[in-house]
Order: C-alpha cells, then structure tokens, then sequence
C-alpha cells in the first residue's frame, strides 16, 4: 500500500511512510519537498553504469551496479534492502515467484541487465555454477587434503581386494574419510571422468 500523502514510498505506520511519518509526528505537518520522491526506477537507474565491453558470449553490455556493494548490488527497495539483480528483475518483469532465484547468464554478480538475468530454483544455481566451473572441488577447495592422484590410487587398491582397514593405514587416510570417498559422497567428480 502506498502512502496515503502520495509521496510513492511503502506505507508503514497509520497509512503514511516513514519519513512522512516521523515528520508528522515531530512537526504536525508534512512538508511538501517529502512528497516528491524519484521513482523507484529513476533511482535504480542512477546507480547503473554500462560496461565498455559488450559481453563475449552474450554479445551484449552488462549494466553494471555502481551503488552499494557486497559482491553484488545493494538497494533499499520497497521498505527493505534487497540485491540490486533482484530489484532489476522486479522492475522490468514483474514479482519473482517463491523460491526462485534471479541467476545471471553473464557469471558477472554486479550485472543488473534484465536481458542477462533468469530464473531458476536453488539446484539450477548450483548446476549452473558446476557446469561454468564455479565451485571449487576437489584439490581446487582450499580445505582439501587429498589430491586427484591419491583419491585414484585409494580406488584402485579398493578394486585389486584391498580392505578399508589395510587403504587406510597404507595411505593414512582416516577410516570413514575412506568410506566416503569409495562410496562416491566425497569426490564424486572424479567418478564421472572415469
């Protein structure tokens, strides 16, 4: 619901915003200059730059987020602070349903071009980021112990008879750290190349 003074911002309190509001309350009156009030959209656009470049694959510019930032846009939009992608998606394409996400087929968090932006639920994301080699794995994590070389011969000597006890005081390898990479939990990627 919008402020009953028609200032466009979110009512919040008694039919009223909170700046008109808290001004009414302290001085009995609304001043006019809190009644004018940029758009929602001309605020969005005054903190959007387009990139030089036009993207390699998308043949198009990103719109680059130029406000505040946590690795993406930040904006204080409709009474509360949201990502600046999401606030581009609202602004051209309308709600975005529960439990979707606003995912960017540009890979660029700062991206606010609608024409970069899609739809997708949590398992898409985290697809999507695997497939465009986003998600460290493997020796690539930094938490990671083992390496790729290690990981096959564990395999392997599991594939010639060997026990999990007997891998696992040759290799040093904890017992259910072992039991987790045999069973594919742990190092799963490594199945696949197979």
């Amino acid at each position: 619901m919008d402020c009953s003074l028609g200032c466009a911002r979110i009512a919040t309190r008694r039919g009223l915003c909170g700046p008109c509001y808290d001004f009414k309350r302290r001085h009995g009156h609304v001043l006019p200059s809190l009644l004018v009030m940029p758009s929602e959209m001309e605020r969005f656009a005054e903190n959007v730059m387009v990139a030089d470049q036009p993207h390699p694959i998308l043949k198009t510019h990103c719109m680059l987020w130029v406000g505040a930032t946590d690795r993406y846009g930040l904006m204080w939009f409709r009474g509360r602070p949201h990502k600046a992608h999401r606030v581009a998606w609202t602004l051209k394409r309308g709600p975005i349903p529960k439990g979707k996400h606003v995912l960017h087929h540009c890979d660029n968090p700062p991206c606010v071009n609608d024409e970069h932006l899609f739809l997708g639920n949590h398992r898409i994301n985290m697809e999507d980021a695997a497939q465009k080699g986003r998600i460290a794995r493997g020796e690539r994590h930094p938490k990671s112990k083992y390496t790729e070389i290690l990981i096959t011969q564990l395999r392997k000597a599991r594939t010639e008879g060997c026990s999990n006890s007997q891998i696992s005081g040759t290799f040093n390898v904890p017992e259910g750290t072992l039991g987790n990479i045999l069973c594919g939990r742990s190092w799963a990627h490594l199945l696949r190349k197979d």
